[in-house]
């Protein structure tokens, strides 16, 4: 654990730098200690000849070893201790009800449990308990519709008022028809396990917290599918996942914490709210991963389709590493006061709206977004006109941006790019490449891009260091018409091919220097590899000239 703090804490440093402008946020380590301090190495280390063995069958069973009895259907854990379950429960319960301050550890064996009652496993009292699945065997747990026993707060298939870890590599099966599946009152740590969740509200709940170190997991919910949500401590209501498989379909959110989500490895296949073009009706959330603070996400690859936004925070978003595909009927990246991104690859498909925050700081990686709206979006009052506060930070990474109605990069504040390449199509109807209320500061890099033909136009400020031209055609441009500009040897600075027709070009480039001729051209071939429409090297012939210029300023300004 202490690995990802340090890597998230140098790689926010490393991309924000010392811009006074955004703020370095260090994640405290404080949720961390509760769990240090409930789970220890012996935990999970016992001998064979200490097991107490049970076999269940249906109306009776077969117990040796003390601490455990069976009656009225039930079968009743009293004590700590090890306790190796297989058989059938047709209608009972395996009740936990410890006096001891040691571990309850239900070993399970292949076992299958039904309840009509309530929770087919029910944790009611213990120091810690460990639901151990054998290698090798499949356990099920089922309930009913209704519950007859509902005063010691059972809601779940399994459920826990105690701090419970499932470990082990076997096949946990949990078919919830009354509310959750796998549910912990306190905290809920699963090290290892294939588990499958089939609930009518959340699939797997830990109040406190959820913390997942492996596994494989097939999650369906008619809630939520991960969720903790102790609203009280403001050390609890975390989920921090480390590794795993996951695949999720959630009618809500695929992931919420009411504190914060970290996640720092695994593999997750998220559907929330029925997908990007499924309708989502007023005040519900569909979101894959959101927290009302911070959410910090490495993961290994994230595939996500949602109604509603992709990965929220109410706070600050952190995505440090990973590839992403995104589908969502919302934001894809949304943070209410901060987005950082860096050392990703990040595919947008379809979005509203694809990176928000108050402050958003870009840095290594690839990230292409299409979108319906603005592509970029930086705002602390929405729609203002006047300069918020807001700003977008731009130090490396390839930007690829494509929208249809909105803007592609969208500051209520201010812009600063120090590195990296925007590649920007369109949009094809008012909006425009680049629109700012404060500032553009333009220190290096390359921004390539066509656009509308909107009286809005901006390139980046007359403060820039790096010089930069705004074109506009009187006459538009067809999707696929290549544009060239090139110096007075011939040397072609860029070619470009856009997707959407286009009325003007902005580009910017340390390549344009002061007192240097250049000439603009389209049309024509281009033999070479193209990143995006983007020919970075490849010879560039038979173009019509549209016209020539000369930089004498920051801003040169041509109309052709």
């Amino acid at each position: 654990m202490k690995s990802f703090w340090t890597i998230l804490f140098v790689g926010i440093v490393s991309l924000v730098s010392c811009k006074k402008e955004a703020e370095v946020i260090e994640p405290t380590t404080e949720v961390f200690k509760t769990l240090e301090d409930l789970e220890t190495e012996k935990d999970y280390k016992w001998e064979a000849n200490v097991e107490k063995l049970i076999i269940l069958k249906d109306n009776s069973a077969e117990i040796v070893g003390s601490g455990v009895d069976f009656s009225q259907g039930n079968l009743k854990i009293s004590a700590p201790g090890t306790y190796r379950i297989s058989g059938k429960l047709s209608n009972g319960q395996i009740i936990v009800q410890s006096a001891g301050n040691d571990i309850v550890r239900l070993i399970l064996n292949g076992v299958e449990v039904h309840s009509d009652k309530g929770s087919s496993l029910f944790i009611d009292k213990a120091e810690r308990v460990l639901i151990f699945l054998e290698k090798g065997t499949v356990n099920n747990f089922s309930d009913n519709e209704n519950y007859l026993l509902t005063q010691d707060g059972q809601n779940a298939t399994i459920y826990s008022q105690t701090f419970t870890i499932v470990d082990g590599e076997g096949v946990l099966n949990v078919k919830s028809n009354f509310e959750d599946g796998l549910s912990s009152k306190d905290g809920l740590l699963i090290r290892n396990g294939k588990i499958k969740v089939d609930a009518k509200d959340e699939a797997i709940r830990g109040k406190d917290f959820v913390v997942i170190r492996g596994g494989e997991f097939d999650l369906i919910a008619g809630g939520d599918a991960l969720k903790s949500d102790n609203e009280v401590n403001r050390n609890s209501g975390f989920i921090e996942i480390n590794d795993g498989l996951f695949d999720i379909t959630a009618k809500g959110d695929g992931i919420s914490a009411y504190s914060k989500v970290n996640i720092n490895g695994g593999v997750y296949n998220i559907k929330a709210g029925g997908g990007f073009a499924a309708f989502l009706p007023n005040g519900n959330s569909a979101k894959g991963i959101k927290a009302e603070n911070e959410v910090n996400v490495i993961a290994k690859q994230l595939s996500l389709n949602c109604a509603d936004d992709a990965i929220h925070s109410n706070s600050d978003l952190r995505i440090l590493g990973g590839e992403y595909k995104v589908q969502t009927g919302d934001d894809a990246f949304h943070g209410d006061n901060s987005l950082t991104i860096e050392n990703c690859k990040i595919t947008v498909l379809y979005a509203f709206e694809g990176f928000e925050a108050k402050t958003i700081n870009i840095g290594a990686g690839k990230y292409e977004l299409s979108t319906l709206n603005d592509c970029i979006s930086a705002s602390s009052i929405r729609d203002s006109e006047q300069n918020d506060g807001s700003y977008v930070y731009i130090k490396n990474g390839t930007l690829i941006l494509r929208s249809t109605s909105g803007d592609l990069l969208d500051s209520n504040g201010n812009v600063e790019m120090s590195g990296g390449t925007m590649i920007m199509h369109g949009p094809i109807s008012a909006e425009v490449p680049l629109d700012y209320n404060g500032t553009f500061r333009m220190i290096a890099g390359l921004i390539i891009a066509s656009g509308s033909n909107s009286r809005f136009l901006q390139a980046p400020s007359a403060i820039s260091p790096q010089n930069s031209v705004l074109i506009n055609f009187k006459k538009g441009n067809e999707a696929g018409k290549l544009i060239n500009i090139s110096n007075a040897k011939g040397e072609s600075l860029v070619t470009f091919r856009p997707q959407i027709n286009y009325f003007s070009f902005i580009f910017s480039s340390s390549k344009l220097i002061k007192g240097g001729n250049f000439t603009v051209s389209t049309g024509g071939l281009v033999v070479g590899t193209a990143e995006s429409g983007y020919y970075e090297t490849g010879v560039y012939k038979d173009g019509t000239v549209n016209g020539n210029f000369t930089v004498n300023a920051v801003i040169t300004q041509l109309n052709l």
